[in-house]
């Protein structure tokens, strides 16, 4: 049950670290085509989901690497 819980985790947290990667890009190219718009909402909800991200991420990790160490020493 633990190890799902960790690959959904780290499967949300690389699906947000990717979005937050296309945003970054599109607002590099807004930022280029007019640079009037607010660019400020797109850079901030960017960096929020790459946080987000790499927290949901490094939580899968951590759950998945706990959850081996409780079956090797559990084969013990």
């Amino acid at each position: 049950m633990r190890s799902h819980v960790a690959e959904g985790l780290m499967g949300l947290g690389t699906i947000f670290l990717a979005f937050g990667g296309v945003i970054v890009v599109i607002a590099f190219a807004a930022r280029q085509a007019d640079a009037t718009r607010n660019i400020t909402t797109m850079t901030l909800t960017a960096m929020e989901s790459i946080v987000g991200g790499a927290v949901l991420l490094g939580l899968g990790f951590l759950l998945r690497r706990g959850a081996q160490k409780t079956a090797d020493a559990s084969d013990r």
